[in-house]
């Protein structure tokens, strides 16, 4: 039987996020850098597990729930958290066992749950004897760039003494941003509860690594000195998941993280592939292509480039894969953000495509202005381009939507939905403009750094795919009245 306490509604600021990041010194990509994160699994900047874990507690001691000093601390993390992004907290106590349950929820748009955690205490509200610590045998550091371990390394670390470090114990920005549990637990002991985040982050797995669950045992202490060292229990690699020890002079954490893939070489993809463009397949084409410095995009720009058309292509985050690319293919690049401004801002002097290829994405698939950028900005695109030269538009959609009896892949409700808005935009731009061949491609399911997923998985040919779409467009017309030089 359970009994509501208390449920608040917060966000995690820009501010909040860059004291935690020095705070708990874990400045992993993921967190720490907006352009990176973008190839990384969750494709954005996310907050740290240990910033919700300790916002949450913060909240369950603020309004009473938890008076003491907890024996144990249990949180699965379910989904990532970007800043700003409107949370609810809601406590309730099982009134048999006296367990807390603390739930971190979205406020919108579906109130998913993103974390969840479970808290006992003790009968006489003390956490138990400290176990025998033994001091790491390495020197402490808080290392100042996070490894690069693949998973045979990994597996070669179960056992061993691994890197330890010293967490930074601020006093006074722990009793600003968490006046309760501060007071309760000592800033020593948030001090390593934060450093849990830094050894998953920066030492083991380290680079793109993901918290998944964290088991928190708390022992008594007697000041407020701190002190985090870790062990390699597990590595399953058909999972990707790394199981850890993590002991400090206030806590023992088991601890559960994720090694996602490494972002995604096109290029490598693509000299891989089962097909390439034709001998001068693509002369004569004159291509934008939006979105075009990484993913689908990117892999476009390299097939029509290899088959010879003259490729521009606007990206929006990211300038040095920008100008990696433009030097690959001999293209052209502009910044242009979708939906910020017409079509017409990335295009300069008299070069008007005929093509056009459109593969802006949203940061994310809940973003409420997704629509804007994969479907309106599309639709005005192409019915402004001067037509002739225009004579054919590419907008990606998806296979997934010819399984219309089975139910969407978990999370695709949305995205499919923007599919759907998209292929009935395509629909009205046919009839709007005549001239123009307006293709809808329903693409398979392709390796991107969007697509790729922590469990093995199956995924169409690359080039194949493409390719195929891109053969649907014509060729350009002859003569171009006012178009390119």
């Amino acid at each position: 039987m359970t009994a509501d306490d208390a449920s608040a509604t917060w966000t995690i600021t820009a501010d909040d996020h860059a004291w935690f990041t020095t705070f708990s010194g874990d400045a992993n990509p993921i967190h720490d850098d907006p352009v990176a994160s973008r190839r990384l699994l969750g494709g954005r900047m996310l907050v740290h597990g240990a910033h919700l874990l300790l916002r949450a507690l913060e909240h369950a001691a603020a309004t009473g729930a938890i008076t003491a000093v907890p024996t144990t601390v249990s949180v699965v993390f379910r989904e990532g958290v970007a800043i700003g992004d409107r949370l609810v907290t809601a406590v309730s106590r099982d009134v048999d066992t006296d367990q807390l349950t603390v739930s971190v929820q979205r406020a919108e748009p579906r109130g998913a749950v993103v974390a969840t955690i479970r808290v006992d205490r003790s009968t006489d509200g003390s956490p138990g004897a400290i176990d025998v610590f033994d001091p790491p045998v390495r020197p402490p550091a808080r290392p100042a760039e996070p490894r690069r371990l693949d998973l045979d390394a990994l597996a070669a670390m179960v056992g061993v003494d691994q890197p330890s470090l010293i967490p930074t114990i601020d006093r006074a920005g722990c009793h600003a941003r968490f006046p309760a549990i501060t007071a309760l637990f000592g800033a020593g002991r948030v001090a390593e509860l934060a450093a849990i985040s830094c050894v998953i982050g920066m030492l083991t797995p380290g680079r793109s690594s993901m918290s998944s669950s964290y088991d928190i045992t708390v022992h008594r202490s007697t000041g407020d000195e701190a002190l985090i060292g870790h062990l390699v229990d597990q590595v399953d690699p058909r999972l990707r998941r790394v199981r850890l020890t993590v002991q400090g002079t206030s806590l023992q954490a088991a601890v559960t993280a994720f090694s996602p893939p490494r972002p995604v070489d096109q290029a490598a993809l693509l000299a891989a592939a089962r097909e390439a463009p034709n001998a001068g397949e693509f002369d004569g084409w004159r291509v934008l292509v939006v979105g075009g410095s990484r993913g689908l995009g990117e892999a476009t720009v390299r097939l029509l480039a290899a088959g010879g058309a003259d490729v521009r292509f606007t990206w929006c985050t990211g300038a040095d894969d920008a100008d990696r690319l433009a030097t690959d293919v001999g293209g052209a690049s502009t910044h242009w953000c979708a939906p910020d401004d017409t079509i017409a801002a990335a295009l300069t002097g008299q070069w008007w495509p005929t093509h056009l290829c459109w593969f802006a994405a949203p940061a994310s698939e809940s973003d409420l202005a997704a629509t804007a950028i994969e479907v309106d900005a599309f639709e005005r695109a192409v019915a402004d381009l001067p037509t002739p030269p225009l004579v054919g538009a590419l907008w990606p959609s998806t296979d997934l939507l010819d399984l219309s009896d089975d139910p969407p892949p978990p999370g695709a409700v949305d995205r499919l939905q923007r599919k759907r808005s998209g292929e009935a935009a395509c629909a009205r731009l046919a009839a709007l403009r005549p001239t123009v061949t307006v293709h809808a491609a329903r693409l398979p399911t392709l390796l991107t750094d969007r697509t790729q997923t922590l469990l093995p998985r199956e995924y169409a040919d690359t080039a194949v795919g493409l390719l195929a779409a891109l053969r649907t467009l014509p060729p350009p017309v002859a003569e171009t009245p006012g178009g390119a030089t």
